[in-house]
């Protein structure tokens, strides 16, 4: 969680944005809006998997942040966001990230510690769910091996 001085530099720096239950705040594949920090509600973040099927990636609410990623990279959002129910927030732009560099060092520099605390916090998440899934082979290799030594195919 965010601390309160960080949450008042974003909406510093930021534009409000009001979403009702269902509605989508950003696309998969559409250019970067830029990142957002909740404050309240709860939004579904969806991605689609080769197969066509949806996929729900996570759920996340007040003090949390999404589309931090296409922010940085410039690249489109890489899921859907959908409020379950009435969200609000705040969006920072790209282009208000750049002049808040040249114009407010200080509060760039708690927008870029927000962005370090939510990426390591990604980062951690996904070497918890690396470390689950080798876990999950190995079991199903040792089924694999135990199954093996049940037959016989000579």
């Amino acid at each position: 969680m965010l601390s309160a001085d960080l949450i008042e530099g974003f909406k510093k720096a930021g534009i409000l944005r009001r979403y009702n239950a269902g509605e989508p705040i950003f696309l998969a594949n559409e250019p970067s809006t830029g990142m957002y920090l909740i404050l309240t509600g709860e939004v579904e973040i969806m991605r689609r998997l080769e197969t066509g099927e949806q996929l729900k990636v996570a759920t996340v609410g007040a003090g949390q942040t999404m589309g931090e990623i296409s922010l940085l990279l410039g690249q489109p959002h890489s899921a859907t966001v959908t409020a379950k129910d009435e969200v609000e927030c705040y969006l920072l732009t790209q282009t208000r990230l750049d002049d808040l560099r040249r114009e407010d060092s200080d509060l760039a520099l708690q927008l870029f510690e927000i962005l370090a605390y939510t990426l390591a916090g990604h980062i951690g998440d996904l070497n918890r769910q690396l470390d689950n899934a080798r876990t999950e082979l190995g079991q199903i290799k040792k089924r694999i091996d135990d199954e093996k030594n049940n037959f016989s195919y000579f």
